[in-house]
């Protein structure tokens, strides 16, 4: 399957920088047909230069998604355990 998606991958080096166009030459090898529909989903994401918003470290760690345990059970920071 990764050779299929490289394959048509491959095609958009010649699409330029127009999204429409290289959606369309994206679905233009053969093997476009033998890939499964998650595997054509990633080739139109890269064909549309979209990526997942960038995630922030420090917001990952910040104490309102951390729990204190208190005894025998935890307690949620946010929640206002003590």
């Amino acid at each position: 399957m990764e050779d299929y998606l490289l394959e048509c991958l491959e095609f958009l080096q010649r699409a330029g920088n127009d999204v429409g166009r290289r959606r369309k030459e994206v679905q233009t090898p053969q093997v476009w047909s033998l890939l499964p529909f998650e595997w054509k989903a990633l080739a139109i994401l890269a064909a549309s230069k979209a990526a997942p918003a960038a995630i922030d470290i420090e917001s990952a760690s910040s104490p309102a998604l951390r729990s204190v345990v208190i005894g025998r059970g935890a307690v949620d920071e946010a929640a206002g355990g003590e």
